[in-house]
């Protein structure tokens, strides 16, 4: 049964279950760009179960879920603050894309053009 992971003031961020903390993200509001990665308030890190051993984001704005082990998420994280709280970090090179093919950034950043075909009169 997934026991919620809750940060300081008791609002519902994640859930754990089996080995694995899951947290439900959104890439324009948890990730940080400098870094290249997504980011956890550190005292909930902190307080996670002695067994978690990974650590799921389920971006709900991509669609993609992104998947590390807890130990290389804590050695290539670094401490950043945005002014709520102590975040860590940690880059894209650590995880592992679960699920759907990985968009190109530059795909879900402009909707597609349709160019009218050649000898096709609009209008």
């Amino acid at each position: 049964m997934a026991k919620p992971l809750r940060l300081n003031g008791g609002r519902v961020v994640g859930q754990f279950e089996g080995d694995t903390a899951t947290f439900p993200v959104r890439r324009s509001k948890h990730y940080f760009r400098y870094v290249g990665g997504y980011t956890l308030d550190a005292d909930l890190v902190r307080r996670l179960p002695a067994d978690c051993a990974r650590i799921v984001f389920d971006d709900q704005e991509l669609g993609l879920s992104f998947r590390a082990d807890l130990m290389d998420f804590l050695a290539a994280a670094v401490p950043v603050e945005f002014g709520f709280g102590e975040k860590l970090c940690a880059p894209d090179s650590i995880y592992e894309s679960m699920g759907a093919q990985q968009i190109p950034l530059f795909q879900l950043a402009a909707p597609q053009i349709q160019r009218p075909r050649a000898g096709v009169h609009h209008g």
